[in-house]
């Protein structure tokens, strides 16, 4: 036989023996014997025996299971902890977008505040620069304007004296025409109403009225060409004043 069998043999039924006696459980005296070939127990040491190989190999069963379990329930724990920390990061990402959102539009909306007061300020000063230079060249055109009128004003005061002197004696004259017209068609309308009565009365048939007549006849040619004269002496004084 092996002489290593032998040993382990030994040492076995060696530890086995101190359990049951630690254990106290009453054993015989050399309980077992190692032979040439052989390995000799006693009855009641053989079903301890075989007691303690049940619960060793019920233990490893046990231990088996455990490691087993704990493998597929560490497996399991890895695979929910890992949705878990998606799904945390998936909220988190959510909340950090939206938390990003809203900081984003409260800085755009600050932004566009700050644009409009800025925009606001400018404007007002750029009115107030704006009124200001306005008012200034009003001043200096103003100015400017005077000054240009007073240079003028000794030159144009005489040409319109002058002027105002013209329009007076134009006036006069037109005037003087339009009463020497209106007298001269007023005895021109006399001559012919008397000339018209003279012809309706036929107070007489002999020649001696008709010498008058006669002589009568270039003094009314006379006075319409005066009148003629006179009217666009009046006409040309009218188109003067227009002017």
């Amino acid at each position: 036989p092996d002489p290593g069998y032998r040993d382990l043999s030994r040492r076995l039924a060696a530890e086995v023996e101190s359990r049951l006696r630690q254990a106290h459980v009453e054993l015989e005296e050399k309980p077992w014997q190692v032979g040439q070939s052989k390995f000799f127990m006693k009855e009641e040491m053989e079903r301890h025996f075989e007691r303690l190989l049940v619960e060793s190999a019920k233990n490893h069963v046990i231990m088996l299971q455990k490691r087993w379990r704990g493998y597929v329930q560490r497996k399991a724990f890895r695979a929910i902890r890992n949705s878990a920390l998606e799904v945390q990061a998936a909220m988190r990402t959510c909340l950090a977008t939206a938390a990003y959102r809203e900081a984003k539009r409260q800085l755009n909306a600050a932004l566009a505040l700050q644009s409009t007061f800025r925009t606001a300020l400018a404007r007002h000063v750029y009115l107030r620069r704006r009124s200001a230079a306005i008012c200034v060249q009003r001043h200096v055109r103003g100015w400017r304007c005077r000054s240009r009128l007073g240079r003028l004003k000794g030159k144009l005061a005489a040409d319109r004296v002058r002027k105002l002197r013209e329009e007076e004696e134009r006036a006069a004259e037109l005037e003087k025409a339009r009463l020497q017209a209106k007298e001269k068609e007023r005895e021109l309308e006399e001559m012919r109403r008397q000339f018209e009565d003279a012809q309706k009365a036929g107070t007489s048939l002999t020649p001696e009225p008709e010498v008058p007549l006669a002589e009568d006849a270039p003094l009314a040619k006379e006075l319409r060409e005066e009148n003629a004269r006179l009217l666009e002496k009046l006409q040309a004084a009218e188109a003067i004043a227009a002017e």
